[in-house]
């Protein structure tokens, strides 16, 4: 039954990341014992390594069979340090630490799926954005009907701590909208409660959120209008988060982003 598992997961991963393996050969050899025991104390001396914050957040940075470090924003890091001749050490935190992980200098830059907001940019200075996306919100339609925003009135919300669903909800809230805020470290352990009826509705990224579904939970479905057209409550761009006080950091990740084919790391159609 695992193997089983694994064989429809690499499928699954085709699909959605195209050849995102070819690199992922060439540049994934991060263990995950070597991430946890990282600290930029220990190498902050060093200004040819580039310590970078990240959280688990499928496609974008997840851990293969092997228990090696790879997604999206791990190859594209990978070939941004390239261009800037760095090496690169990985801390993994809580999502919702790695804002304020940047803002105190802890580490030199924060990737994961992060979407760009105007509450953010008051705090860190983000990269042009590498990727478009959205939040979106995430429904059991065996049990649940959401085809407006105002339909989340009276029911139980998902969201993930620290990220911009977390945000909407309270905005939502403040705006008069009644329904009660269930927070989740760990975006899988909402989708697994949406599943077994214990949430109404998640709020998530739209790509995260895809992928997901396509992964394990394909029994749920991205919110929809009456005209069948996906429900965004934003649409964003995804950045890289430095320091404010680093300009010439962010001009560098900017001039490398530049030089790279974001579209041959994952070739994902996140407009529908």
């Amino acid at each position: 039954m695992i193997k089983n598992r694994a064989k429809i997961k690499r499928l699954i991963l085709v699909v959605i990341i195209g050849f995102l393996t070819i690199f992922a050969a060439h540049y994934s050899n991060i263990n995950k014992k070597q991430i946890i025991q990282t600290t930029k104390t220990e190498i902050e001396a060093d200004s040819s390594i580039l310590i970078v914050g990240v959280s688990v957040t499928e496609p974008f940075v997840y851990y293969d069979e092997n228990e090696q470090l790879t997604g999206y924003d791990i190859q594209l890091i990978q070939l941004i340090a390239e261009k800037l001749d760095k090496e690169i050490k990985f801390i993994e935190m809580p999502f919702a630490n790695l804002i304020p992980a940047v803002e105190n200098n802890n580490i030199d830059i924060a990737i994961a799926a992060i979407h760009i907001t105007p509450e953010r940019q008051e705090r860190v200075t983000f990269s042009t954005p590498y990727l478009d996306t959205g939040l979106v919100m995430v429904v059991d339609p065996s049990k649940t009907q959401i085809s407006q925003i105002a339909d989340i009135q009276g029911k139980q919300v998902g969201v993930k701590i620290g990220a911009t669903g977390f945000d909407y909800a309270q905005k939502f809230l403040a705006e008069g909208l009644d329904f009660k805020v269930i927070e989740y470290k760990n975006t899988k352990d909402s989708f697994l409660d949406l599943g077994v009826g214990r949430l109404d509705v998640i709020f998530n990224d739209y790509v995260n959120s895809k992928y997901l579904l396509l992964d394990t939970f394909s029994n749920l479905k991205i919110a929809e209008d009456q005209n069948n057209n996906i429900i965004f409550i934003n649409k964003v761009g995804l950045g890289i988060a430095v320091n404010k006080n680093n300009p010439i950091l962010v001009d560098q990740i900017n001039q490398a982003l530049k030089q790279i084919d974001i579209n041959h790391i994952m070739p994902f159609d996140t407009e529908h």
